[in-house]
């Protein structure tokens, strides 16, 4: 198994915009986590507790595939997304960027797979 970048981010109705910097293992579901303002790691559900996340975007190494985002509350999938392969040398191409409209609460996660 390898690893890739990912870089992304997460905005919020309340003007946030949230940094994703992981390096998820290709073939394996990585839950995704967010850096606050102090640099902390945080879960998604406690970073952003009680806002609504209106955008995700989502970007991997040159070449990888960003096979699926899903978003699962209190343990069970409210949604799912699939994004494509990232185009090489396109700095402005994202695997995946959707609009949502997804209230959090402390048992939201993000988990993507992605493959290369």
């Amino acid at each position: 198994m390898t690893t890739t970048n990912l870089h992304g981010v997460i905005e919020t109705t309340d003007g946030g915009v949230h940094s994703i910097q992981q390096e998820p293992t290709d073939g394996a579901a990585t839950a995704l986590t967010i850096y606050d303002l102090a640099g902390t790691q945080r879960t998604l559900g406690d970073a952003l507790f009680q806002k609504v996340i209106r955008r995700i975007a989502i970007q991997l190494s040159d070449g990888s595939i960003l096979t699926s985002l899903v978003i699962t509350q209190n343990g069970k999938t409210t949604h799912a997304f699939y994004g494509s392969e990232r185009i090489a040398n396109s700095p402005d191409t994202y695997n995946l960027d959707v609009l949502v409209n997804i209230p959090v609460d402390k048992t939201t996660v993000l988990t993507i797979n992605c493959a290369e």
